[in-house]
């Protein structure tokens, strides 16, 4: 399941590095049919389509992945924003680097702009789905998924190849992704799929000792649009090789195979019940 889920990851990385392609063909194409476009230089205007691209995929990977058609609408239109001002700040502040161009490259001035664009496509995308209280580690890892993402890109410009640009935002595409969920997927030796409601089919691994459940944002897992689930309603809380749900709200009640439990030892397909919504216990490989 692990693999499959990285690879599935960066196929979804890689569509998106493709979308962008094709959008900077189609920008290049206008831009030489009417001339220079107005407000920003040519520059900026590529960091913004890079962003709206990759950061539509990327935003939607986990709607992607569930079959969440639902989340997924909401998930493009939000990327599509998060995507394009990211690009904007990116390239503007990367931009500013050129008055010390006698002492950096261009070379190191684009490679800014790459790294600049994994730092606020993190940041916006925790501002709009709080779902984790790892934003830190989320921030630094599509960081470090620029800085890589960004030397590959840079890489693919100096060496004879064809398509140098589409390559290099593939490869840029793939490792955003792919550095948000490779170490947390490894550590993760279980999951919780959400079975019903508006989140329905939403994957959710265990990479953490203590993971919370409720409906305020700061949750790992966030359930809004449920009724009579607490705001952190339960925890799955990881005992040497064991799994436990404890219910952490007075006012609200768990259950596990529909049975009235204060707290629980889980094994692989156990359903847990909060409120009026369904979750599943799985383990993974």
């Amino acid at each position: 399941m692990k693999s499959l889920r990285l690879v599935q990851t960066g196929i979804i990385g890689a569509l998106g590095g493709i979308t962008s392609w094709v959008f900077l063909q189609c920008f290049l194409h206008l831009q030489s049919t009417i001339g220079p476009l107005p407000l920003f230089d040519q520059f900026t205007y590529k960091g913004m389509i890079v962003g709206l691209g990759i950061g539509v995929f990327l935003h939607s990977r986990e709607a992607i992945l569930s079959k969440n058609y639902t989340i997924l609408k909401k998930r493009i239109r939000s990327g599509v924003w998060i995507g394009l001002i990211s690009g904007l700040l990116s390239f503007v502040i990367a931009q500013s680097f050129l008055a010390f161009s006698a002492y950096i490259s261009l070379f190191w001035i684009r490679l800014i702009s790459w790294i600049l664009l994994g730092f606020w496509l993190g940041v916006f995308m925790h501002i709009v789905t709080p779902a984790s209280k790892r934003e830190k580690m989320r921030i630094l890892s599509t960081t470090l998924g620029g800085l890589v993402g960004g030397l590959l890109f840079e890489i693919c410009q100096n060496i004879p190849i064809g398509y140098p640009s589409l390559i290099g935002l593939i490869l840029l595409g793939m490792i955003l992704p792919l550095s948000m969920i490779l170490i947390k997927t490894y550590n993760a030796t279980a999951c919780i799929r959400v079975l019903t409601g508006d989140n329905q089919g939403e994957l959710y691994l265990l990479d953490k000792d203590i993971f919370s459940i409720g409906y305020l944002a700061d949750n790992d897992v966030v359930l809004k649009g449920y009724t009579e689930v607490c705001e952190t309603h339960a925890q799955i809380v990881k005992n040497s090789e064991n799994y436990q749900v404890v219910g952490t709200c007075p006012g609200g009640q768990v259950f596990v195979n529909y049975r009235f439990v204060d707290q629980q030892n889980m094994k692989n397909g156990d359903i847990i019940k909060l409120g009026t919504a369904l979750l599943q216990f799985c383990e993974v490989s």
